[in-house]
């Protein structure tokens, strides 16, 4: 290795430094957010797993048909006495107009409720505000006008169109419109995978549609219940089976959780490597530098105090270390000291180098022939 490599490993180990600072911030990076998705990861995981399933009912079943109804309700008790049921009239609606207007012109297909007019959806009544749907605006039915349809709509929905209370809505329904009126607005809360509806209508106007029945299910005794025998004596329902639909998408979050951890794992590692890989070639480069310093007749408390000078200061360590040579020349023997140049190598070190002398042996050179 020649000195003035050496010298110049100086300037080369700035750089290095600035790579190392920039491979530690992306490393702490990697590492806070391989620590942040584990964490957000477990806590989205355990809420599927353990508070979803808990209030979600356990079946849901479509398509009673109105003389299956009171049959369906003494089959489920029959098999647990302790089962959870809930059974509400369902109709398939469309809304095709608000306040004489097109739907698609309220709002566009990236809108959150933009669901609610994309074919036809299913709507259905009760008589008193269902204990989950609390009331956010307006009043409930009017019992006095039984003849007329009265709509209750979902709050976040009505926001999403603008629309206000007294709006008008054409329903169309088993291809006949009918008019009616928004009178109250509800908050909906779909997750807890109840039986829940965007629209519902005034019973007393509803009733008289023809409709039929949804359900679910919450058996206390659920290993008593076999769906294809139920099935085999209500052919015309449809069964859901709720544990099924959460274990699959459980199965999914954890494959997508697993994959981002994996990939940020690998970041984390392959940044590992870089910064040991910087701190190695760091290392090497302190070493030569060192060396140098000795060479030029540093001690070992100034070859400290020097490491210390980066970035701007490393010119002042030039201007320190150019004045200490001319100082060190000025009281050589200049005999000896040409003798020792005329050998063209330093003589080997402690740590087993040879320093060949090319560009720094001109320098002595030049300043003993201008004396």
């Amino acid at each position: 290795f020649q000195a003035e490599d050496g010298i110049r490993d100086v300037e080369r180990s700035r750089g290095l430094g600035d790579v190392y600072k920039r491979q530690v911030m992306s490393l702490g990076l990697g590492i806070t957010l391989l620590l942040t998705l584990a964490f957000v990861g477990s806590n989205f995981k355990r809420e599927i797993a353990k508070s979803i399933p808990e209030i979600a009912p356990d079946y849901f079943f479509l398509g009673i048909q109105n003389i299956e109804k009171n049959d369906f309700q003494n089959a489920i008790f029959k098999l647990d006495e302790n089962a959870n049921i809930e059974i509400v009239p369902m109709v398939s609606a469309k809304l095709s107009k608000i306040n004489g207007v097109d739907p698609h012109t309220y709002i566009d297909r990236t809108n959150d409720s933009h669901w609610v007019i994309q074919g036809d959806r299913r709507v259905s009544w009760v008589d008193d505000v269902p204990t989950d749907n609390p009331l956010i605006d307006g009043e409930w039915w009017d019992l006095s006008k039984p003849n007329k349809l009265q709509i209750s709509l979902d709050s976040k929905v009505a926001n999403d169109f603008g629309v206000k209370l007294g709006d008008t809505f054409v329903l169309n329904i088993y291809g006949k419109e009918i008019e009616g009126k928004v009178t109250n607005f509800r908050f909906v809360d779909y997750r807890d995978l109840s039986i829940n509806f965007a629209m519902l209508l005034n019973p007393q106007f509803a009733k008289r549609i023809p409709h039929e029945y949804l359900s679910t299910v919450k058996f206390d005794k659920i290993e008593k219940f076999n769906d294809a025998e139920f099935i085999e004596r209500f052919p015309s329902v449809s069964i859901i089976n709720i544990s099924d639909y959460l274990s699959k998408v459980t199965d999914v979050l954890n494959k997508v959780f697993i994959a981002v951890s994996i990939i940020s794992t690998i970041t984390v590692v392959i940044g590992l490597v870089v910064i040991s890989s910087a701190i190695i070639v760091q290392g090497k480069i302190k070493t030569f530098q060192n060396l140098v310093f000795k060479i030029l007749g540093f001690t070992r408390k100034e070859i400290i105090f020097s490491s210390k000078f980066t970035g701007k200061n490393s010119l002042y360590l030039h201007i320190f270390g150019s004045l200490f040579l001319r100082s060190s020349i000025d009281i050589l023997d200049f005999s000896i000291f040409k003798s020792y140049l005329g050998n063209r190598t330093f003589p080997q070190s402690s740590t087993g180098h040879n320093f060949k002398i090319s560009s720094f042996e001109n320098i002595f050179l030049q300043l003993v022939h201008s004396i």
